[in-house]
């Protein structure tokens, strides 16, 4: 369990990485495998939904199928068009597991 003086030992670090990650105004797509197998939205659909950018699947043509979130959409991939698409880390997220490692390898040194 951690203690008082583990936290303090992260902390500045952490700190560090929040302050170079902060947010921008603009969101650049991510899930790119996920989006190799969407269409763009047709005359009357809708491109948001809130904050999120709409998945549009490019196989249903028939009845079309839509989702605001990569995970559903995979989900629907997979289930209805046997498309398996692995998801994968983004820059936040790889950067924070590398500090991660780093930290854990700096533990165990410490003992």
């Amino acid at each position: 369990m951690a203690s008082k003086a583990d936290s303090s030992f992260l902390a500045p670090l952490l700190t560090q990485e929040l302050i170079k990650t902060k947010s921008k105004t603009t969101r650049k797509r991510s899930a790119v495998e996920t989006w190799e197998h969407a269409r763009p939205p047709q005359a009357g659909e809708p491109e948001f939904r809130g904050k999120n950018r709409i998945f549009y699947c490019k196989y249903c043509t028939d009845l079309p199928y839509s989702a605001p979130a990569s995970n559903n959409f995979r989900s629907h991939l997979e289930s209805k068009h046997g498309i398996k698409v692995e998801s994968t880390l983004g820059q936040v997220q790889l950067a924070a597991l590398d500090q991660l490692k780093q930290l854990y390898t700096r533990a165990t040194s410490i003992g």
